[in-house]
């Protein structure tokens, strides 16, 4: 098996796990998140693309996860954070605070630089 902070991961395969950061981790099959003593499998991830950015966000190549959960509509190819203490996100087509839409966001007033940091037009 695997345990992680004294938590079993009730299957996970030892053989493929690899451990990632901010207490996210992957098997060959499904991806993991343990926050305190908690583990739990984030479903529909791809471990084959799965990255983190933060304890908070995180995505594969589909969709964008904040806390474990997929933001809706959210664009990983175009997500940037705006602020980690607010939990605020933005992308091509929306923006978010903690894991709701902004009402009234129009794209074009923002733009991403290469480096997924915030322009304002």
């Amino acid at each position: 098996g695997v345990l992680v902070n004294s938590t079993r991961l009730q299957g996970a395969d030892p053989a493929t796990f690899k451990p990632l950061r901010h207490g996210y981790s992957s098997d060959a099959h499904q991806v993991f998140q343990v926050d305190g003593m908690v583990a739990r499998v984030i479903k529909g991830a791809s471990p084959a693309g799965f990255d983190v950015y933060n304890s908070y966000y995180s995505h594969d190549h589909k969709h964008v996860y904040w806390k474990g959960k997929p933001l809706p509509g959210a664009d990983p190819a175009t997500f940037a954070i705006i602020n980690n203490e607010t939990h605020s996100s933005l992308d091509s087509k929306s923006a978010l605070c903690l894991n709701n839409l902004i009402p009234g966001f129009r794209s074009d007033n923002f733009a991403l630089s290469q480096k997924r940091e915030l322009v304002f037009d």
